[in-house]
This record gives C-alpha cells, structure tokens and sequence, in this order.
C-alpha cells in the first residue's frame, strides 16, 4: 500500500506474468522440456498476474499478531507462495529434463545454480536475518529464476528452425 506508483507496479506483475505464461507455451513446442517444466513457467506467470491484481496492504514479515489484513491480502500472499515455489522447482526440473538434449545441455548447469542460490536466498529472506537488506535479498532471490528464463529464452531464440532441435522441429 505504500507504493509510490502502484499502478506500475500492478502492469509490471501482470506483464511479467503474461510473458511467462507465453514463454511457458512456446518452451514447450520447442524443446524437450517434457509437460512440467512449461506448465510450471505458465503457473508462475498466472501467480505472477494474480499477485499485481490482488495488493497487499500489510508489509510482509512484519511479524506475528498484526490484525486488519484483508482478503486480497491473504491472496496475495498465497499465489506468492505459488510463485515462489515454482522458481525454486522449474529451473531444477527444466535442468533434469534439458541435459540429455544436446541442443540444451548446456544450460543445466545455470539453471541448477540460480535454483540453488534463489532458494538460499529465500531461506535467508524468510529469516530475517539480513534485515534491513530483506528488500534486496528478496529481489536476488526472484531475479535468478528471471535470469534462468532468459537464458532458455535466448537459447530458443537462436535455435534454427529445421536444426532438428525440439519437438516437431523440421
């Protein structure tokens, strides 16, 4: 609630979430990322979406007890969680799943250190332990998954069609 403009705040969550949703579906043509991987991009980027159209109006972690939050509050904070989950486990089964595809091996790696490091710095977020710096330990911990879709997102961009490469290639 104490956004300075939080009508961009609200079209950044749900262009990003749109984005993820499409990236998801075109992932899915291209490479042999099996069912989950796309599917847990696309529920993120419908996460990310209802996490911009339901606004909080109490700070997160503000600690136990703190009365008044509302309903779209309470959704906020639950499609969060949804969100979360899902950079933690999409970057570890599209690492799974990709490293037998010598058109995308290469990213495994990547993408098991992003999940690993936006996972600590979600451990050390939830803590506390770092505050004040919990704005930009939270901010570290989301943009690695970011950064993994924009490394599968470049690969895909420079994939040739009829290289063979993903499902229906040719």
């Amino acid at each position: 609630m104490n956004a300075r403009d939080p009508q961009i705040m609200i079209a950044g969550f749900i262009v990003l979430g749109a984005c993820l949703i499409a990236f998801g579906a075109a992932l899915g043509r291209v490479a042999a990322a099996g069912r989950a991987g796309p599917w847990l991009i696309r529920s993120a980027g419908a996460a990310t979406v209802a996490a911009g159209l339901f606004r909080r109006d109490h700070m997160l972690l503000t600690g136990p007890g703190f009365t008044g939050e509302s309903w779209h509050n309470q959704v906020h904070d639950l499609v969060s969680g949804v969100a979360y989950a899902a950079m933690i486990v999409t970057p570890v089964v599209l690492a799974r799943r990709l490293r037998g595809d010598p058109d995308w091996a290469r990213l495994s790696r990547p993408l098991w250190v992003a999940a690993l490091i936006s996972a600590l710095a979600l451990a050390l977020f939830a803590s506390r332990a770092a505050a004040p710096w919990n704005g930009v330990v939270q901010r570290v911990a989301v943009t690695l998954p970011l950064a993994a879709v924009v490394l599968l997102a470049a690969r895909m961009l420079t994939l040739h069609p009829g290289s063979g490469a993903g499902p229906g290639a040719g």
